[in-house]
């Protein structure tokens, strides 16, 4: 058997041209060969609500991990290239995954994710939908966190795969003003120390019943209202 050598440049654009989705591309001599093709994420949600976690900060810290599934079909084989794999942020910015995989140029991917990333919070069907069973939101405020899916993202060798979430839960605020015709005169500071709380849900299920372009369609049930309190922080 013979075999013939090509140059790494030749090889790439003879691999991008298997593709028209693909963009030319051509490898950093500076950066290790197999590294340029791993597929990489990055992350993008509008407000994230995070309850008091992080001090209020409202957008990706160190840690923050997603659950990512993947789906590689290469004419009529069809492979499953990640399965709720967790990708974490590195330092608020960047995310990373460990045993990475590669791109396949002349295959076709699509992506979908969850936040924040678990094991057994969420189930993900052979249909590519999302179910959750009785959440029920902590009482701890620092505990409480948004639950986000993804878009459905189409996502072409070798883009960057931009995981866009969508909130599921709702944040609700508490803003508690002083009555105009309460004499404040000598009062520095005023506290509120308890409030009660009635007919707010904070138990629910979410079944996702599918997708609308790219965008989750779902049908949320509430469980029965509990009642309860708070304090202020």
């Amino acid at each position: 058997m013979k075999f013939k050598l090509v140059s790494v440049a030749a090889l790439t654009i003879i691999l991008a041209a298997c593709s028209e989705q693909s963009k030319l591309f051509e490898p950093d001599p500076n950066t290790p060969y197999e590294t340029q093709y791993e597929i990489e994420f990055n992350n993008f949600v509008d407000g994230m609500t995070r309850g008091l976690k992080h001090s209020g900060n409202t957008s990706f810290v160190a840690d923050d991990a997603m659950g990512v599934w993947g789906f590689q079909t290469t004419g009529e084989y069809k492979d499953v290239i990640f399965n709720n794999q967790r990708v974490y942020c590195v330092d608020g910015t960047n995310w990373t995954y460990n045993n990475k995989k590669l791109w396949n140029v002349g295959s076709t991917y699509v992506f979908y994710g969850f936040f924040p990333f678990s094991d057994d919070l969420y189930t993900f069907s052979e249909d590519r939908l999302i179910t959750i069973e009785s959440y029920k939101n902590p009482d701890d405020a620092e505990a409480q966190q948004d639950l986000m899916i993804s878009e459905e993202r189409h996502v072409s060798p070798f883009n960057t795969v931009d995981m866009i979430f969508h909130h599921i839960l709702s944040n609700v605020n508490f803003k508690v003003k002083v009555s105009d015709n309460f004499n404040t005169e000598g009062i520095s500071a005023i506290k509120l120390v308890k409030f009660n709380l009635r007919g707010v849900r904070n138990t629910g299920s979410y079944t996702q019943t599918g997708w609308s372009n790219e965008n989750p369609v779902s049908c949320n049930t509430a469980e029965p209202v509990q009642q309860g309190s708070g304090r202020s922080r």
